[in-house]
């Protein structure tokens, strides 16, 4: 039997996309520079045959299409492009203002005083403190946290936790507002007229909530395309017959970003996603069951299925050899033999698992079974005489 190496610890990123650009086409609507690809930074199983142990490895690490409705991606268009800052301006500003500073200092002549002009720095309240991103929209509730509503929406939607991100107490409901000065308890109703009842959610006017309801549709991936669908199964046939790609089925089912943030594949890029990963991110591909020939998005959901479905042995567990599977416990029983000391015993066999460390521990496993058996056939004897 081959020895297998300690499991490691999982270390994941995430991280949300740039600032706002004017208002131009759908191609800008996910928010993110770089689209995400694949999943978790997670690595991948290694297995052997049949009969051998699976020895897991973890790495550190309406109707349905809308071409022509202008209402709608108009709508898709305000919302995907709308921001407040612009990065390119921000960057050049701050160096400029840097290299100034640094002038002065040489020249000894730095005053600061009410007539400086000083490039223009976006304050924190224009600034959330989860993605670091300039807010469009506020997310507000009771507790009077405020974050930006992409964020909300995420913990809200797609994680389906209602908690705040920054206090974690429970918060039923949340409005969505464009004031950062504003607290919870200051809205009136006539100021938030607008309602979602699934988000619990309300808004200040319709534009604000068609944007929020827009990005939890199912919208295409691919540049420049408006369509949304009814469902993951239409929006995948769109994406095959119109653009001659795929998604990933278990990104779909486990990646908690937006349909329109998800990455596109052809046929050999899907097959390099699923074995490798992806080039421009940490992710390492989905690990596959050697046993089931069946792949998972991560190392957490691998563990999982080994764990529920096959064989582990408690003895190699025992000594610090971990995530050691075989297929069923005929397969273990092979290794209980070849590598530990089982119980030959008929009823011991039946029963499974009789198996012990050193063979000390089996002799005096077997000396209790004998003396049992033979207490067993006295008692029997004493009843058949009675």
């Amino acid at each position: 039997m081959s020895t297998t190496s300690n499991s490691t610890d999982i270390q994941t990123v995430s991280g949300t996309g740039p600032e706002r650009p004017e208002r131009s086409n759908r191609e800008q609507r996910h928010y993110n520079d770089h689209r995400p690809r694949g999943g978790r930074g997670r690595g991948r199983g290694r297995g052997r045959g049949r009969g051998r142990p699976y020895h897991h490895f973890v790495r550190h690490s309406s109707n349905h299409r809308e071409y022509n409705s202008s209402s709608s991606q108009n709508s898709r268009s305000s919302a995907a492009t709308r921001r407040t800052f612009s990065n390119s301006n921000e960057n050049s500003n701050l160096n400029e203002n840097s290299h100034s500073d640094e002038e002065s200092n040489l020249n000894g002549n730095i005053n600061l005083n009410e007539n400086d002009s000083l490039s223009p720095v976006p304050s924190n309240e224009s600034v959330c403190f989860i993605c670091a991103n300039p807010v469009i929209y506020y997310a507000v509730s009771e507790c009077n946290h405020k974050f930006c509503h992409l964020c909300s929406l995420r913990i809200r939607a797609l994680y389906e936790n209602k908690n705040c991100a920054y206090c974690k107490t429970e918060q039923d409901k949340v409005i969505f507002t464009r004031k950062h000065d504003k607290e919870f308890q200051d809205f009136k109703e006539s100021d938030i007229p607008y309602f979602d009842e699934d988000l619990n959610a309300y808004c200040e006017d319709q534009e604000m909530l068609d944007d929020i309801k827009l990005l939890l549709k199912y919208n295409c991936p691919y540049s420049n395309c408006d369509v949304s669908c009814e469902g993951w199964p239409e929006l995948k046939r769109h994406i095959k017959d119109y653009h001659h790609l795929m998604l990933c089925d278990i990104c779909i089912r486990h990646k908690k970003i937006f349909s329109h943030e998800h990455s596109l594949f052809n046929n050999k890029d899907l097959d390099k996603h699923f074995r490798e990963g992806d080039d421009d991110s940490g992710f390492r591909g989905h690990p596959e069951c050697e046993f089931c020939k069946r792949r998972f998005y991560g190392d957490d959901e691998l563990y999982e299925h080994c764990r529920d479905k096959h064989e582990e042995c408690f003895i190699c567990m025992r000594a610090g050899i971990r995530h050691g599977y075989y297929r069923d416990y005929n397969s273990l029983e092979g290794h209980f033999n070849s590598e530990h000391y089982l119980c030959q015993d008929k009823e011991c066999l039946e029963k499974k698992f009789i198996v012990f460390e050193t063979e000390i521990d089996l002799k005096a496993h077997e000396v209790g079974v004998f003396f049992f058996k033979k207490k067993k056939n006295i008692l029997i004897i004493f009843l058949i005489i009675l």
